[in-house]
This record gives structure tokens, C-alpha cells and sequence, in this order.
């Protein structure tokens, strides 16, 4: 798991777009959302925390070859960069823009 705390109008920014565009199982309080990189799909299941806190739980790669093949990732740089991508794309990119 990787814990980020992010600024106070950032994590609305986040937490809007989350309950927009995430996937949400019934009585789970994370949100999964998926992210291409690199002609890759990963599902990457963020949870929202107090004190404007983010946390990546977990990711699943998802290789569409000839059978699909599903790697877990539970920690180390690879969740973080993820989380950090999906922080850029979708809220600082964006709040930039505006």
C-alpha cells in the first residue's frame, strides 16, 4: 500500500472525478480505476482517507495476449509510480489546464 497526502483542493479534485468515473463493488470503500500505460492495462484500487489522504491499495496488470494473464502489484515503486500517473493525468493535468 502507498499513502499519499495530497493538498486540501486536489483531494476534491480527486475525490469528484473518483466518484464520477471509478468502479465501485457494493459495500466496498474503494474505488478501482483503470489506467493504460505503455499499451498496458492496469486496475489500480485507490482509497480515500482523512486528512486528504490517498492510498493505492493494489494494481492488476492485465496482458491481453493470447490468453490473458493477470499480474498483482501490492507495493514497491511500480504501485507509486502508478498512483503518481494517475494523480498527474487526471487532476493536476487537468486543475493545470483550468
Amino acid at each position: 500500500m502507498i499513502i499519499r497526502t495530497l493538498k486540501e483542493e486536489d483531494y476534491i479534485l480527486l475525490q469528484r472525478h473518483l466518484s464520477q468515473t471509478a468502479f465501485v463493488q457494493p459495500y466496498d470503500a474503494s474505488y478501482t480505476v483503470p489506467l493504460t500505460v505503455d499499451g498496458s492495462l492496469y486496475h489500480l484500487r485507490l482509497q480515500l482517507g482523512k486528512g486528504f489522504k490517498a492510498a493505492a491499495l493494489q494494481a492488476v496488470k492485465i496482458c491481453r495476449s493470447s490468453e490473458q494473464e493477470y499480474t498483482l502489484i501490492t507495493g514497491g515503486q511500480i504501485l507509486s509510480a502508478l498512483l503518481e500517473l494517475y494523480l498527474y493525468q487526471n487532476i493536476r493535468k487537468k486543475k493545470d489546464v483550468s
